[in-house]
Protein backbone atom coordinates (compact mmCIF):
# COMPACT_ATOMS: atom_id res chain seq x y z
CA UNK A 1 0.00 0.00 0.00
CA UNK A 2 1.08 3.35 -0.69
CA UNK A 3 1.82 5.95 1.76
CA UNK A 4 -0.55 8.86 0.55
CA UNK A 5 2.73 11.41 -0.12
CA UNK A 6 3.73 8.62 -2.47
CA UNK A 7 0.35 8.03 -3.96
CA UNK A 8 0.01 11.57 -4.43
CA UNK A 9 3.11 12.38 -6.24
CA UNK A 10 2.69 9.02 -8.65
CA UNK A 11 -0.42 10.27 -9.91
CA UNK A 12 0.70 13.76 -10.04
CA UNK A 13 3.83 12.79 -12.18
CA UNK A 14 0.90 10.23 -14.63
CA UNK A 15 -1.09 13.42 -15.62
CA UNK A 16 -2.03 16.70 -16.17
CA UNK A 17 -1.51 18.31 -12.45
CA UNK A 18 1.84 17.94 -11.74
CA UNK A 19 1.38 21.30 -10.07
CA UNK A 20 -0.95 20.72 -7.08
CA UNK A 21 0.52 19.48 -3.79
CA UNK A 22 -2.62 18.01 -1.99
CA UNK A 23 -4.76 15.69 -2.67
CA UNK A 24 -7.94 18.62 -2.68
CA UNK A 25 -5.98 20.34 -5.14
CA UNK A 26 -5.40 16.96 -7.05
CA UNK A 27 -9.26 16.54 -7.20
CA UNK A 28 -10.24 19.95 -8.30
CA UNK A 29 -7.38 19.95 -11.23
CA UNK A 30 -8.54 15.93 -11.98
CA UNK A 31 -12.48 17.04 -11.89
CA UNK A 32 -11.45 19.59 -14.26
CA UNK A 33 -9.05 17.79 -16.65
CA UNK A 34 -12.08 15.08 -16.47
CA UNK A 35 -14.57 17.22 -17.93
CA UNK A 36 -12.67 18.61 -20.27
CA UNK A 37 -11.62 15.31 -21.53
CA UNK A 38 -15.76 14.20 -21.43
CA UNK A 39 -16.96 17.00 -23.50
CA UNK A 40 -13.63 15.92 -26.04
CA UNK A 41 -15.11 12.27 -26.14
CA UNK A 42 -18.79 13.01 -26.82
CA UNK A 43 -17.60 15.16 -29.76
CA UNK A 44 -15.61 12.39 -30.84
CA UNK A 45 -18.26 10.24 -30.54
CA UNK A 46 -20.52 12.53 -32.32
CA UNK A 47 -17.93 12.56 -35.45
CA UNK A 48 -18.04 8.39 -35.13
CA UNK A 49 -21.83 8.22 -35.18
CA UNK A 50 -21.92 10.38 -38.60
CA UNK A 51 -19.91 7.71 -40.15
CA UNK A 52 -22.07 4.92 -39.54
CA UNK A 53 -24.35 4.03 -42.22
CA UNK A 54 -26.84 1.61 -40.62
CA UNK A 55 -29.75 2.41 -37.94
CA UNK A 56 -28.17 -1.35 -36.64
CA UNK A 57 -24.81 0.40 -36.36
CA UNK A 58 -25.85 3.18 -34.73
CA UNK A 59 -27.73 1.89 -32.27
CA UNK A 60 -24.59 -0.62 -31.67
CA UNK A 61 -22.74 2.45 -31.01
CA UNK A 62 -24.83 3.88 -28.63
CA UNK A 63 -25.28 0.81 -26.73
CA UNK A 64 -21.24 0.94 -26.82
CA UNK A 65 -21.27 4.11 -25.51
CA UNK A 66 -23.39 3.22 -22.95
CA UNK A 67 -21.39 -0.01 -21.48
CA UNK A 68 -18.11 2.09 -21.74
CA UNK A 69 -19.91 4.62 -19.20
CA UNK A 70 -21.81 2.08 -16.99
CA UNK A 71 -17.95 -0.06 -16.85
CA UNK A 72 -15.78 3.21 -16.31
CA UNK A 73 -18.56 3.79 -13.65
CA UNK A 74 -17.95 0.59 -11.94
CA UNK A 75 -14.15 0.22 -12.39
CA UNK A 76 -13.59 3.82 -10.74
CA UNK A 77 -15.76 3.07 -8.34
CA UNK A 78 -14.24 0.17 -7.49
CA UNK A 79 -10.67 1.56 -7.63
CA UNK A 80 -10.87 4.31 -5.24
CA UNK A 81 -12.91 1.80 -2.59
CA UNK A 82 -9.38 0.82 -2.04
CA UNK A 83 -8.83 3.89 -0.45
CA UNK A 84 -11.99 4.26 1.13
CA UNK A 85 -11.78 6.84 4.13
CA UNK A 86 -9.00 8.06 3.13
CA UNK A 87 -8.21 11.62 1.13
CA UNK A 88 -6.94 9.81 -1.92
CA UNK A 89 -10.26 8.35 -2.45
CA UNK A 90 -12.39 10.96 -4.66
CA UNK A 91 -8.57 11.47 -6.52
CA UNK A 92 -8.21 7.92 -7.52
CA UNK A 93 -12.10 8.02 -8.67
CA UNK A 94 -11.38 10.84 -10.91
CA UNK A 95 -8.56 10.41 -12.40
CA UNK A 96 -9.26 6.59 -13.44
CA UNK A 97 -12.34 8.31 -15.00
CA UNK A 98 -9.93 10.95 -16.70
CA UNK A 99 -7.64 8.10 -17.61
CA UNK A 100 -10.76 5.82 -19.49
CA UNK A 101 -12.27 8.72 -20.84
CA UNK A 102 -8.70 9.44 -22.73
CA UNK A 103 -8.51 5.84 -24.24
CA UNK A 104 -11.46 5.76 -25.67
CA UNK A 105 -11.42 8.68 -27.30
CA UNK A 106 -8.05 8.04 -29.06
CA UNK A 107 -9.25 4.56 -29.71
CA UNK A 108 -12.38 6.54 -31.37
CA UNK A 109 -9.62 8.49 -33.11
CA UNK A 110 -7.65 5.98 -34.10
CA UNK A 111 -10.81 4.17 -35.40
CA UNK A 112 -11.38 6.74 -37.98
CA UNK A 113 -7.86 7.43 -39.22
CA UNK A 114 -6.77 4.53 -39.92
Amino acid sequence: MFSSAALIAAIALAGPCDDANTTRELERCYTRAFAHADSLLAFREAAFQRLLVTPAGREHFRASGRAFRSYRERECRAQAEIHEGGSMGPVVYVSCKLTLTEARREFLEDSTTE
